[in-house]
């Protein structure tokens, strides 16, 4: 009995080497969720991308400024002092939402598509994200007090301005937040080029799946080719085995899957 393409691509058609592995058909509409999926995440990597570099700028323009108040504190009032260290803590809250907002992207990347790359990268962005406010916790732990005292940074950042402003003066103060901003900066530009870094990575699986996008759409142009022209179940199991064959030439799947070897 022969089939055409037509009849082969009707639901419910058994078909037993096809329904065994997944067929050309399923895999090429397959294709569209699959880059609209891989093109948003570079998408988004490349908004954080930009996000990281304006993190980078903000706190430069921070340790300048903090910079030449040390060089002239007079006039600085305790309250310009609890004001910058607000300003910090928002600048500080900002990349760690950039590194765990990459992390999730990540984490989201290689479940959907089995990517283990992915997920090292998502890793990377944890511990880059758990280990950024090190300067803070050693600042602290300098002025004899624990993060963990306080519910989050913005609250501990104040506590210890406080601190070392009551006990040290103004001057004190605005040096302990030079030098806290100071390693912020050093980390914001490693948030920048991790993320850099992924952006190659993401780019290049694109493209390999540009590339595969490309031979599958080969392969069904092989099998389909006229949709009225009769295709027997051998001459399309032949295709089939053969398309099979170049994707794991060490095993002998047509004899696994199908029972013979074409």
């Amino acid at each position: 009995m022969h089939m055409t393409v037509e009849q082969i691509a009707k639901p419910g058609t058994d078909h037993g080497f096809l329904l065994n592995r997944e067929s050309c058909l399923r895999k090429n509409r397959g294709l569209s969720p699959v880059f609209s999926q891989l093109m948003n995440n570079a998408q988004l990597v490349r908004q954080y991308a930009m996000q990281a570099q304006q993190y980078v700028t903000q706190l430069q323009q921070m340790q300048t400024m903090l910079t030449n108040l040390q060089q002239n504190p007079l006039g600085v009032q305790s309250l310009d002092v609890h004001r910058i260290a607000n300003n910090m803590a928002r600048l500080h809250g900002m990349g760690k939402d950039i590194g765990s907002s990459v992390a999730r992207v990540d984490e989201n990347h290689a479940r959907m598509f089995n990517n283990t790359e992915a997920m090292t990268y998502a890793n990377k962005f944890k511990t880059w994200t758990e280990g950024s406010n090190d300067g803070l916790k050693s600042a602290m732990q300098n002025a004899g007090m624990q993060r963990e005292q306080f519910s989050d940074d913005a609250t501990a950042l104040q506590g210890l301005t406080e601190r070392v402003s009551s006990s040290q003066g103004t001057l004190a103060a605005l040096q302990t937040l030079g030098s806290i901003n100071a390693k912020q900066v050093e980390e914001s530009m490693k948030l920048r080029d991790l993320i850099a870094t992924q952006q190659l990575a993401t780019n290049q699986h694109l493209l390999a799946q540009a590339k595969a996008a490309q031979e599958e759409k080969k392969f069904a142009k092989e099998i389909m080719g006229d949709p009225k022209r009769p295709l027997s179940p051998k001459v399309l199991q032949s295709v089939v085995c053969n398309q099979i064959k170049k994707e794991n030439p060490n095993e002998n799947l047509c004899e696994h899957c199908y029972g013979s070897d074409v």
